[in-house]
C-alpha cells in the first residue's frame, strides 16, 4: 500500500486504529524520534490521563533524560476533522517533537474521544482533562506545572486555542482534578479553525462539523459559538503564534488573520505566519516559508516562551 500524503499524515487522517497498531507506531517511534532527534536522549511511555464515558483516556509522554527537573512541557493535540486522528501517528517524522526534546521540554501527546461515536464537548473535555492532569501530576512526572504550554493542528489547533482563550464558565465543574486549571503558557495553532459559525465552510468542514457538534456549519448555533475561540479572546489570554498557509482550501486563511486581530486588540501577545502558497497541512511544495522553517520556528518560539525567566503574560488568566 503506497505512503499517504505527507499533508494527510499531519492533518491526521490516519484510517487503521487499534491496540496493535498503537503498539507497532509506538515501537517505531522509538527508533526514529532517536535518529531524528540527533541522540538526544529521551523516555517514552504510554499514560492514562482520564477515564470518560467509560473509556480509559491515553497520553504519550516523551520526556528527555539526564536534565535537571523538573521540565517544562508541551501538550500535543492532533488534528483529523475531530472525527479521526492517533495522537502518535506523524510524530515519527516531526522536526518539532524532536527540537523540543533536544531542548529539554517534555512533550506529552493526547488522544481524545472522536466524532460522531462522541459528540461535542467530549473533546475539549478530554483535552482538559489532560491538562488538569498533567499538573495534578507534575511532580510526580518531573513536570513544571507552571510552564506548560499547548500545541496542535486543525481540529487539535481549535482545541488547543480553545483552552487558551475560554472563560471559566465554559468548564465543567464535575471533572477529575478540578482544582487543577487548564490554561496554556504559550499555544502553538496551527491552521485551526476558530470561528465555526462563519460561512465559510467546504464540504469536508461541513461533514465533519455535522458529525461532531450536530448542527449546520456556518449556523449562529449556540454549540458552534461557544466552541468558537474567537468568541472568547479577552485580554489577560496567553501568547499565540498561529500559523495558516494562504491556500488552504479546508480553512480559509481569513479565520487565522481574524484571530490575530481579535488577540492584538485585547493586547494579547501574537505572532501570525501566513505561509504563501501553503495549504492545509503547511508541506505544501514551493510554499514559502519552508516547513522547515515553520518547524524550526515552532521549537524556538515555544523554547522562548516555556524559559525559566519568561513572565506570564500581563493579567494572565492561567489560574482559572
Amino acid at each position: 500500500m503506497s505512503s499517504p500524503p505527507l499533508w494527510y499524515r499531519r492533518l491526521g487522517l490516519l484510517v487503521t486504529a487499534g491496540v496493535v497498531l498503537a503498539a507497532l507506531v509506538s515501537g517505531v517511534l522509538t527508533v526514529r524520534f532517536a535518529e531524528a532527534s540527533g541522540g538526544a536522549g529521551v523516555s517514552e511511555q504510554t499514560l492514562t490521563y482520564c477515564t470518560e464515558g467509560g473509556s480509559r483516556l491515553h497520553m504519550n509522554l516523551f520526556m528527555p533524560t539526564g536534565r535537571k527537573l523538573p521540565l517544562p512541557a508541551v501538550l500535543q493535540v492532533h488534528g483529523g476533522g475531530w472525527v479521526s486522528g492517533h495522537p502518535m501517528h506523524f510524530l515519527a517524522d516531526s522536526p518539532i517533537l524532536a527540537g523540543l526534546v533536544r531542548n529539554g521540554i517534555a512533550v506529552a501527546s493526547v488522544g481524545y474521544r472522536l466524532a460522531p461515536g462522541a459528540r461535542w464537548p467530549a473533546q475539549i473535555r478530554d483535552v482538559e482533562c489532560a491538562m488538569r492532569s498533567l499538573r495534578a501530576h507534575a511532580a510526580l512526572l518531573g513536570i513544571d506545572p507552571t510552564r506548560i504550554g499547548a500545541w496542535g493542528d486543525s481540529a487539535g489547533g481549535q482545541l488547543v486555542s480553545l483552552l487558551g482563550t475560554a472563560p471559566q464558565s465554559y468548564r465543567y465543574r464535575d471533572e477529575p482534578y478540578a482544582g487543577e486549571p487548564v490554561r496554556p503558557r504559550a499555544v502553538v495553532d496551527e491552521f485551526g479553525p476558530v470561528e465555526l459559525s462563519a460561512p465559510v465552510w467546504g464540504r469536508a468542514l461541513q461533514r465533519y462539523i455535522r458529525a461532531t457538534f450536530g448542527v449546520e456549519a456556518g449556523t449562529p448555533a449556540p454549540v458552534l459559538e461557544a466552541a468558537s475561540p474567537l468568541q472568547h479572546v479577552a485580554p489577560g489570554d496567553p501568547p499565540f503564534l498561529i500559523l495558516q498557509g494562504t491556500a488552504d482550501r479546508l480553512v480559509p486563511f481569513s479565520q487565522s488573520v481574524d484571530f490575530a486581530a481579535a488577540l492584538r486588540a485585547d493586547r494579547v501577545p501574537v505572532r501570525l505566519v501566513l505561509v504563501s502558497g501553503g495549504g492545509h497541512g503547511l508541506l505544501t511544495p514551493g510554499e514559502r516559508p519552508s516547513p522547515r522553517w515553520l518547524d524550526s520556528l515552532v521549537v524556538r518560539y515555544l523554547v522562548h516562551e516555556l524559559a525559566p525567566g519568561t513572565p506570564a503574560a500581563p493579567g494572565s488568566r492561567a489560574r482559572r
